[in-house]
């Protein structure tokens, strides 16, 4: 019998949140009233500290990655900054980058569908 979005989503959830504990990564989670499930993480690179919100959504069955690039854009180089933007999204293979062009903020997205498939650590 097949499983419920819902319950498919539980356990992805609940997989991600494993796969943080296995790593011990502190990490906020919060179960949504809308039936999503939200984890928040943040880690420090050579250079950088990324933050990123991590959304299952039962009812499209999808997994999206967000995160907010720790600088912004400055307003005279909004059109640079787009151009730029532009041109690293198009040469991914998975993701993009969204850029608002009001305030200069990027944002790295990765949306994915777990349809008919089972969320692993590994794929964490």
């Amino acid at each position: 019998m097949a499983q419920s979005s819902e319950v498919r989503a539980k356990k992805a959830y609940e997989t991600f949140c494993a796969y943080f504990d296995g790593r011990n990564l502190k990490y906020d989670k919060e179960e949504s009233q809308d039936g999503s499930y939200k984890i928040n993480i943040s880690g420090k690179g050579d250079d950088l500290t990324m933050k990123f919100l991590i959304v299952v959504n039962p009812k499209y069955d999808l997994i999206s990655i967000l995160s907010q690039m720790p600088f912004n854009v400055e307003e005279d180089k909004l059109v640079e900054g787009a151009i730029a933007t532009a041109i690293i999204t198009d040469n991914l293979r998975e993701g993009s980058f969204d850029f608002n062009v009001k305030t200069g903020a990027i944002y790295y997205r990765l949306t994915s569908s777990y349809l008919q498939m089972e969320v692993t650590k590994e794929l964490c």
